[in-house]
């Protein structure tokens, strides 16, 4: 990710170390490229920065050398150069590198590396939260789920025990999730919320109740 360079004052680039990599050919040969291009764009009157920006870096042995930060249009002026299978695929990986640095988050002035950037991206969803209807959803899937349990919402369980049933489930929901309301169930555990709730059951002696209230009916009815 060293190649890779976001900046909030800049567009995004590419150094041409990487660029040579990307399309399987020596440094000195796309730099040789790139001067080329640059020789041609000065002739035009055409803002150089648009496309390269002249950089430097240290080498193995600590010797500074020559490179390139290659913008997305200088990709684009390299790609038309190649033909074929290798200029597919580097078309590819430009532009993909490039989306991935145009999602990237500049703090306080200051480039971020995209795996900092990953890592951020990762927390920040694991803590993204459900939306409205994700929340609605689970609060009708957790009233079906009493209702059942309860024998349907005609029964004389349901008429006793709803409001107890539905408490508790929801008490249930938010001591395993470790949260304050139901609706706060972290986006990723969604499909882990929905399962608890098909499987729920209430108390032993919950159930007992809803039993013997459901049977009193009958009894009534018989």
């Amino acid at each position: 990710m060293e190649n890779l360079i976001v900046d909030q004052n800049k567009s995004p680039e590419i150094n041409s170390r990487e660029v040579a990599k990307m399309i399987e050919r020596s440094h000195s040969e796309v730099l040789k490229d790139i001067r080329r291009f640059i020789g041609y764009l000065a002739g035009g009157e055409i803002h150089l920065g648009e496309y390269f920006r002249e950089s430097r870096y240290t080498d193995a042995n600590n010797q500074e050398r020559p490179c390139f930060g290659v913008t997305r249009k200088g990709c684009e002026m390299l790609a038309n150069k190649l033909t074929g299978r290798k200029g597919v695929l580097f078309t590819a990986a430009y532009i993909d590198k490039f989306h991935k640095m145009e999602m990237t988050i500049s703090q306080n002035g200051f480039p971020i590396e995209l795996d900092d950037f990953n890592k951020r991206l990762e927390l920040l969803e694991l803590s993204m939260p459900i939306s409205k209807s994700e929340e609605y959803g689970l609060q009708v899937q957790g009233k079906k789920r009493a209702i059942k349990l309860l024998g349907g919402y005609k029964s004389n369980a349901y008429n006793h025990l709803s409001r107890s049933v539905f408490q508790q489930l929801w008490h249930d929901f938010k001591y395993y999730f470790e949260i304050p309301r139901y609706g706060d169930i972290p986006k990723h555990r969604l499909n882990e919320g929905k399962k608890f709730i098909s499987i729920w059951q209430p108390k032993t002696e919950v159930l007992l109740e809803i039993e013997r209230l459901n049977s009193q009916l009958e009894l009534e009815f018989a």
